[in-house]
């Protein structure tokens, strides 16, 4: 019994750990997409999408 609770626990908190590091990483992308989309509209260009958000090339 000792070990299958062992077990529950350790899962357990792996499932926590990882979500909360999603949960930063998601908050982290949104705050940053919001920034974004503040200045593209401070700048009277809401339909300029690729001008404020260019497409970014990464080398393989």
């Amino acid at each position: 019994m000792k070990k299958t609770h062992l077990l529950a626990v350790t899962a357990l908190t792996a499932t926590l750990v990882g979500l909360t590091i999603f949960l930063l990483r998601k908050d982290k992308h949104n705050k940053k997409h919001k920034r974004r989309m503040t200045v593209a509209a401070d700048a009277g260009y809401e339909t300029a999408y690729d001008i404020h958000f260019p497409v970014k090339y990464r080398r393989g």
